[in-house]
This record gives structure tokens, sequence and C-alpha cells, in this order.
């Protein structure tokens, strides 16, 4: 006869805390000033957008927006796993 397998139980994994998302958010929106972009820029101000209701909601995003004028996309990956840092990646792209 063969042997029956138990299942075993799944683990929860650890989920950000809103404290914890606004704490990295905080972070990324004082290298994004610091690197010179200017908060008036209209993609800019949409990323800011996208953070302020990561924040709030704790969904996860990710997706690239172009930053018109710079030559720049912004690859943004937020997460809501404690694991996983949110990042932000400025590429180049002389097409936008």
């Amino acid at each position: 006869m063969a042997k029956k397998k138990t299942k075993k139980p799944k683990k929860i994994k650890p989920l950000k805390t809103q404290e914890d998302r606004e704490k990295e958010i905080n972070e990324i929106k004082v290298k994004i000033i610091s690197l010179g972009f200017s908060t008036e820029m209209k993609d800019i101000k949409t990323i800011f957008e996208i953070f302020d209701n990561y924040i709030i909601t704790g969904e996860s995003y990710n997706d690239k927006v172009p930053l018109r004028g710079t030559g720049r996309i912004c690859e943004i990956r937020l997460t809501n796993r404690k694991c996983w840092k949110n990042t932000i990646c400025l590429k180049y792209n002389q097409n936008v």
C-alpha cells in the first residue's frame, strides 16, 4: 500500500505595514529630488501620485513611466512583501 502524503500548511509571508511603505517611499522621493528632477514636472507628479496611492492602499505596482524631455524611462516596482525592497530604475532611452 502506498503512503498518503500530508500537505504542509502554507507559511504566511509577512506584509509591509503602512509605516514601512511610507518610510521606503519617502527615501525614494528624496533620491528622485536629489537627482535634480523638479516636482513640477508632469511625469514626476504622476510618479508621486502612484507612490501616494501605494502608501494608502498597499497594492503592488509594476510599470514603466516615460519622463518626457529627459530621455529617461522610470521603471517602478512596488511590492507589498517585506522580503522585497521597492525599486525605481531610471533607464536611458533616446526615443523619449
